[in-house]
C-alpha cells in the first residue's frame, strides 16, 4: 500500500489546495480526469498512452484517464469515475478519491480539466479501451520526484518554465501539456509537504 504517511500527507495537502485559483472551471468546455496512485512494491502513477490516430487531438500522447463532462454526470467527480470505468474498466469501488488537484486549462481545445487524485487498489488488471488507448503507462512516484528536482522544476510555476519545456521523459514518450502541468502540481505539493512534515 502507498505509505500511510504519504497517503495522509496527500489527502491533507489536497484539502488545503485551492480548487480553482485561476478561474479555469468556468470555461465552456469541461472535462474530468483521474491521476491514479497505486502500490506495486513502490508507489506508482498510472497513466495511458493515447492511440496514434491521424487527426486525433491527443494522438500518441501520454495522459490521464478522463474525458468531457456529460450532462447526465451528477458531478465532475462522477464524470471522472465514469471515464475511468469506460477507458480502463476500473469500477468506482476500487478507487478512493484523495481529493481535487484543481482545474487545469488545455492550450489547444481551451478545455478546463478538473483533476482528481485517486488511490487505486490495483487488484483488477485494467483493460484499455482500444479505440482511444494504445497502452497503460506506469511510473514510479519517486522517479518522477527525482526528475522534477533534477530538471530544476522545484519551486517554479509552470508558466515560468514554459509549456514546451515542462516535460517528464518516459520510455513511452514525454509527459507534457496539461498532463505535465498536472504532474508538476502534484509533485510540488508532495515535495513541499514532505519537506514541511
Amino acid at each position: 500500500m502507498i505509505s500511510p504517511l504519504d497517503q495522509k500527507l496527500i489527502g491533507r495537502l489536497l484539502a488545503e489546495h485551492p480548487d480553482d485559483p485561476d478561474g479555469f472551471a468556468d470555461r465552456e468546455r469541461r472535462a474530468a480526469s483521474f491521476l491514479l496512485l497505486y502500490e506495486e512494491d513502490v508507489t506508482k502513477i498510472l497513466l495511458v498512452k493515447k492511440k496514434t490516430t491521424p487527426g486525433y487531438r491527443w494522438s500518441g500522447q501520454i495522459g490521464m484517464v478522463g474525458g468531457f463532462i456529460e450532462p447526465e454526470d451528477g458531478s465532475d467527480l462522477d464524470a471522472a469515475y465514469r471515464e475511468l470505468e469506460e477507458e480502463l474498466q476500473i469500477p468506482r469501488g476500487e478507487v478512493e478519491t484523495l481529493g481535487s488537484l484543481g482545474h487545469f486549462p488545455t492550450q489547444v481545445s481551451m478545455t478546463s480539466v478538473h483533476v482528481f487524485v485517486g488511490l487505486w487498489d490495483g487488484v483488477r488488471t485494467p483493460v484499455p479501451y482500444p479505440v482511444e488507448i494504445e497502452k497503460i503507462v506506469t511510473l514510479e512516484l519517486e522517479t518522477l520526484l527525482d526528475q522534477h528536482a533534477r530538471h530544476g522544476y522545484s519551486g517554479r510555476h509552470p508558466a515560468e518554465i514554459g509549456g514546451r519545456y515542462l516535460r517528464y521523459p518516459t520510455k513511452s514518450g514525454d509527459i507534457w501539456g496539461v498532463t505535465g502541468r498536472t504532474m508538476h502540481s502534484l509533485l510540488e505539493l508532495l515535495a513541499n509537504g514532505r519537506a514541511g512534515a
